[in-house]
C-alpha cells in the first residue's frame, strides 16, 4: 500500500514539475505554458477588445475558430455568422465553405446577412484566401491586426465614420512590434514563455506575408532565435528567401524537415526548390523521403506528377499506385482525382 502511495505521489510530483516548469512545451513542441487565463495566440481576444473599444456596430463574419469567442463577447447585440458550437445546417456550412474558398463573393454574403465586421484568425487555413481577397476589396478596410486575428470593417454603413479613421484607404494598420530580448528565466522554467513569443513572432510574420511586407523576415528571424527547432518558422523563412531567389532558402527547408521529418509543407517546398534548380532527381528523392517519414496525399500527388512527366511505362505505373494511395488517404483530394482522370 505504501509503495503504491509513494509511486502515486512520485507521479504527481513529476506532473507538477512538468507543468510548473513548462516542460510540456518542450515535450509537445507546442506553445503551451503553465498558468491561468486565455491564450491570446489561439483566441481573438485583442481583436475583440479592439471592436469593443472602438464601438463597432453590426453583425460579424467570424471564421469557425473565432465565432464562439466572439459570441461570448458580444451576443446578442452582435452575432457571428458561425461558431464551432452553433446549430448549423448543411446549407449554412456550404455557404460558409463557398465564401471562404472564394467561390461566392463575400459582398453578397455580407449583404444577405447584414455583416459589417469580419473577424478572421489568420492562421486558420480557411481564412487566408478570404483575407487576401478582402485586402483587395475597396468596400472593406483592414482596421486591426495582431498575432492571432485581423478585423475588416465595411466602409459604408454604421461604421463609415470610424473606418475612415481606423482604416484610411491605401494605408495598413501599424505592424506588430517584433520584440527584443529573450523572455523567461533559466531553462526549463522560461521555455514555455520563449515558445509563446516564438509562436507570436511566427504568426506576425505570417500576417505580414499576406501583405508582402518585407518586415516579415524580422519575425522569422526572431521566431527561429527563440525556438531553434520551430519547423514552421524555418519553412516560412525559406519561402521568403526563395521568393527572392536566395540560395539560403534550401538550408531553411532542410532544417525544417530535419527537426520535423513529417512536416509536409517544408518537404514539398524543398522539392519545388530543387525542381526549380533543375534537379528533378533530387526533388523525387525528397518526396520519397517524406513518404517514408509518414503518409501524405499531397506528397503522393506531387511525386506522381513528376513521374508522369517522365513518361516511361514504369514511371506511369508507379504514378498510378501513388494516386491510389493519395485517394485512399484523402478520397476528396482534388489533385489526386484530376491526375487519376489523366491516367485512365
Amino acid at each position: 500500500m505504501r509503495t503504491a502511495l509513494r509511486a502515486g505521489l512520485g507521479a504527481l510530483a513529476v506532473l507538477a514539475a512538468l507543468s510548473v516548469s513548462d516542460l510540456w512545451a518542450v515535450t509537445e513542441r507546442s506553445s503551451r505554458r503553465a498558468g491561468f487565463g486565455v491564450s491570446r495566440l489561439t483566441i481573438p481576444v485583442e481583436a475583440c477588445d479592439f471592436i469593443e473599444r472602438e464601438g463597432l456596430e453590426g453583425h460579424a463574419f467570424a471564421n469557425w475558430d473565432a465565432g464562439s469567442y466572439y459570441a461570448f463577447r458580444f451576443a446578442p447585440k452582435s452575432l457571428p455568422c458561425t461558431t464551432s458550437e452553433g446549430d448549423w445546417n448543411l446549407e449554412n456550412l456550404a455557404e460558409y465553405d463557398r465564401v471562404t474558398r472564394l467561390v461566392d463573393p463575400f459582398d453578397g454574403y455580407a449583404e444577405r446577412y447584414g455583416i459589417e465586421i469580419a473577424v478572421l484568425m489568420h492562421q486558420s487555413s480557411d481564412t487566408r484566401p478570404l483575407i487576401g481577397d478582402l485586402l483587395e476589396n475597396p468596400r472593406w478596410g483592414l482596421a486591426w491586426r495582431d498575432g492571432c486575428a485581423v478585423v475588416f470593417v465595411r466602409r459604408e454603413g454604421p461604421n463609415a465614420d470610424k473606418v475612415r479613421r481606423l482604416a484610411p484607404e491605401g494605408r495598413l494598420p501599424a505592424a506588430p512590434a517584433a520584440g527584443e530580448g529573450t523572455p523567461g528565466g533559466l531553462w526549463p522554467f522560461g521555455e514555455g514563455a520563449r515558445r509563446v513569443e516564438a509562436v507570436r513572432a511566427y504568426r506576425n510574420g505570417s500576417l505580414l506575408a499576406l501583405t508582402s511586407e518585407p518586415a516579415q523576415q524580422v519575425f522569422w528571424d526572431r521566431a527561429r532565435a527563440l525556438w531553434p527547432g520551430y519547423p514552421e518558422a524555418h519553412n516560412n523563412a525559406g519561402v521568403w528567401l526563395a521568393s527572392r531567389g536566395d540560395s539560403a532558402a534550401e538550408s531553411e527547408f532542410r532544417e525544417a524537415v530535419r527537426v520535423a521529418p513529417r512536416y509536409v509543407p517544408a518537404r514539398r517546398n524543398l522539392a519545388r526548390w530543387m525542381l526549380g534548380r533543375g534537379d528533378e532527381g533530387g526533388a523525387v528523392h525528397e518526396l520519397e523521403a517524406g513518404l517514408l517519414a509518414g503518409e501524405s496525399a499531397d506528397l503522393c500527388v506531387d511525386l506522381a506528377e513528376l513521374l508522369v512527366a517522365r513518361g516511361d511505362t514504369a514511371s506511369i505505373e508507379r504514378a498510378r499506385g501513388l494516386v491510389g494511395r493519395a485517394l485512399k488517404a484523402r478520397p476528396g483530394h482534388a489533385g489526386a482525382r484530376k491526375l487519376a482522370e489523366r491516367l485512365r
